[in-house]
């Protein structure tokens, strides 16, 4: 996971988090985009993604397609998601 960059580990650990019982398909489609992405593309959209507080795919996909990944993004506090 660690290997995309720091804002997408720290969305799968809000996703597992957030859905302990179905949080695999999110993180595997979320992998899955690095067939079509490279990692710097997913690492924005999921620093976009942390700072709405969003954990779908579906929002994660579009923001990869549509380049919001490279609007200005503000986070009102730094926030950690690691599990203990």
């Amino acid at each position: 996971m660690a290997h995309i960059g720091t804002y997408t580990e720290q969305l799968f650990f809000l996703i597992i988090k957030e859905h302990p019982k179905d949080w695999n398909r999110t993180v595997q489609g979320i992998l899955f985009l690095q067939k079509t992405y490279p990692d710097e593309v997913i690492e924005a959209a999921c620093k976009r993604a942390l700072s709405f507080g969003v954990t779908r795919y579906s929002v994660i996909k579009n923001i990869c397609h549509n380049g919001s990944y490279l609007m200005p993004v503000e986070f009102e506090k730094e926030a950690t998601y690691a599990i203990g």
